[in-house]
Formats: structure tokens, sequence, C-alpha cells
């Protein structure tokens, strides 16, 4: 459970032109992103105007 400190730091950094914060609801189940281990961040071309084609994906490698 999130602290109220961690979502005003949440909220903070959202502000940030270069940061995204995203949700994954509960409901959803056990999301790759919560287990401990490297990852890899998956970048996508920009199109013609310079904005993101698709978002950003994490990849976890080896599991």
């Amino acid at each position: 459970m999130a602290t109220a400190e961690q979502l005003r730091r949440l909220l903070e950094m959202s502000e940030l032109p270069n940061v995204t914060v995203r949700v994954v609801p509960f409901e959803a189940g056990l999301h790759l992103g919560v287990l401990p281990g490297p990852f890899i961040t998956l970048r996508f071309p920009l199109n013609a105007d310079a904005v993101e084609t698709e978002p950003p994906t994490v990849y976890p490698p080896n599991r």
C-alpha cells in the first residue's frame, strides 16, 4: 500500500515532461513490474511529429 508521501512524490514527478505515471489495477493480478530482477525498457520510434508511436514497454528477460 502506498503512503501519502509516496503518492505526493508520484504526483510531483508526474508533472515532469519526460515522466508518465501509469497505474496497474490490483484486479489485473500479478504484474511482472513488481517482481525483483533485471529488466529492459523497449522504446519505439517517434513519428514524424516527434511523438512516440507506442509507449515504452518493460521487458523482463529470462522470465
